[in-house]
Order: C-alpha cells, then sequence, then structure tokens
C-alpha cells in the first residue's frame, strides 16, 4: 500500500460524503490495482465489524433474570463443603502439601537433634578409684572431680 493511501485511509473509511477526501486518493485507487484490493478489504473488514456490534438498546427476553438467578439458586444447594474434598485437584494438593510439611518437620527434627550422651543415675556414682567411698569430705571432692572428668570424656 503506498504512502498516499496509508495517509488518507481512516478519512477515506470515515467518508459520509463530505468531500474530505482529496481527489488524488480518488485517482490513485482508480490507477492502482493493489491498493485499490486492500482498501476493499480494510473496507469489508469495518463493515464486519460493524455488523458484529449488538444493538444497543438489545433487551433480554420477559424472565431472563429470574431464570439466571433460579439456576445459580440450583447450583448452589447441589453443592456442599464435602464436595471440594472429593475433586481429584484437590486431593492431589492436600497430598503434595502434606507431603511437604512431613518433609520440613523430618528436616527440622534432623537438624536440631543434639547428640545426648547418658547420664549416670543419681545414685550412681562412676570413678577411676572403685574402692573408695564418699563418707569423708576430702575423697568426696576427688570424687567429683573424677565423675566431671568421666562425663566430659564419655564417647558411645
Amino acid at each position: 500500500m503506498h504512502q498516499l493511501i496509508k495517509d488518507h485511509l481512516e478519512e477515506y473509511l470515515r467518508d459520509t460524503g463530505t468531500g474530505k477526501v482529496p481527489e488524488e486518493f480518488r485517482s490513485h485507487l482508480a490507477s492502482c490495482t493493489a491498493c485499490a484490493q486492500e482498501t476493499e478489504l480494510v473496507a469489508a473488514q469495518g463493515r464486519l465489524f460493524r455488523s458484529a456490534l449488538a444493538a444497543k438498546d438489545a433487551e433480554p427476553s420477559p424472565g431472563f433474570y429470574a431464570r439466571v438467578m433460579n439456576r445459580v439458586e440450583e447450583e448452589r444447594q447441589d453443592e456442599s463443603i464435602w464436595a471440594v474434598l472429593l475433586e481429584p485437584a484437590f486431593g492431589r494438593r492436600l497430598a503434595i502439601a502434606c507431603g511437604t510439611l512431613a518433609l520440613l518437620l523430618g528436616t527440622y527434627m534432623a537438624s536440631t537433634e543434639r547428640a545426648e550422651h547418658p547420664i549416670a543415675p543419681s545414685g550412681v556414682v562412676m570413678s577411676d578409684d572403685r574402692n573408695s567411698t564418699m563418707d569423708d569430705g576430702s575423697a568426696a571432692s576427688g570424687q567429683r572431680d573424677a565423675v566431671l572428668v568421666n562425663l566430659v570424656t564419655y564417647r558411645d
């Protein structure tokens, strides 16, 4: 399409007999078949679009709104909260969410687990010297040091 046609195409398509389209435009369309064909295609598309537009004063048939509202109410009554659980897509999402939660909780538990060493009951004293007793005070302080060393160096 030539530049002259591109420049005045909208005026030509809107032309209501006012004569705003230059004479050069019309003479070019008469002499150039390619521009004339393209212009006719554009005009045909415009007519097609205008015919497809609905009339502005179109009214729905009597009872249309009542029928729509009745249908909406019927569909609301058919659905219950439990119907959502039966949908396959919801079930897959729920299974994925549960699996993800279990994975996250397992990861958290594994990463925060402390290595705990067994602690001897309060009545049992672990020491290197099995014959010593804790009856006198001096032996008790030595015994405490031995227990502390044992607890610190204990391994599984």
